[in-house]
């Protein structure tokens, strides 16, 4: 993987997959690629998708012991009766969601832990990944529904479709009113009222 940033932007991306002979790459505003071939944007759905149809992938450490209390409760949820159909838990790695972005698979999210007293994902395993997704339309938020900064290591939802992603931020903060946050089209953040 590898990015560049330039005024606190990534620009550019590359992910590469050596066994599989595999390159997913993003330069900002022109699109997102497989091994040349343009991946597709993210379309809204007809309508939300439902929880109970979804696959999420909990991208958790090698050692539980580790994980942040936001990604326990978060798993907890999704693997609760209102949760998800299915709830995986692959080995740990930042090229998942270009198995999200390809299609390959039928993923319908992946939820990466990166505790901040023990940080799993640095900046440069989160910065090329995000371009990419972003790219193809899709979604690379915290657990409140922000967008990741990948300088703050907190629990990252990746997702395709902004109604998942904001099914699976709302599934953690169950049934009070949040507010999230999203990039409008000026670039600025604007705020949307959700209940749970």
């Amino acid at each position: 993987m590898v990015a560049l940033r330039e005024c606190r932007r990534t620009t550019a991306a590359v992910v590469v997959f050596p066994l599989t002979g595999e390159w997913f790459y993003a330069a900002q505003g022109k699109g997102a690629f497989r091994n040349g071939v343009p991946l597709g944007t993210a379309s809204p759905p007809e309508k939300a998708p439902r929880l109970k149809e979804m696959w999420v992938d909990m991208n958790e450490y090698g050692n539980s012991q580790w994980a942040s209390a936001e990604f326990r409760a978060l798993k907890a949820r999704l693997q609760s009766p209102e949760g998800c159909r299915l709830v995986s838990c692959q080995v740990p790695h930042s090229g998942i969601a270009m198995r999200l972005v390809d299609g390959s698979c039928g993923l319908s999210a992946v939820v990466h832990d990166n505790n901040p007293a023990r940080v799993k994902q640095a900046p440069w395993d989160i910065v090329a990944p995000q371009l990419i997704v972003q790219e193809c339309g899709g979604n690379y938020w915290t657990i409140s529904g922000a967008v990741t900064d990948p300088f703050t290591p907190t629990v990252n939802v990746v997702a395709l479709c902004e109604a998942t992603a904001m099914a699976i931020v709302r599934l953690l903060s169950a049934a009070k009113e949040v507010s999230l946050t999203r990039p409008g089209a000026s670039g600025e953040f604007d705020q949307l009222e959700q209940s749970g």
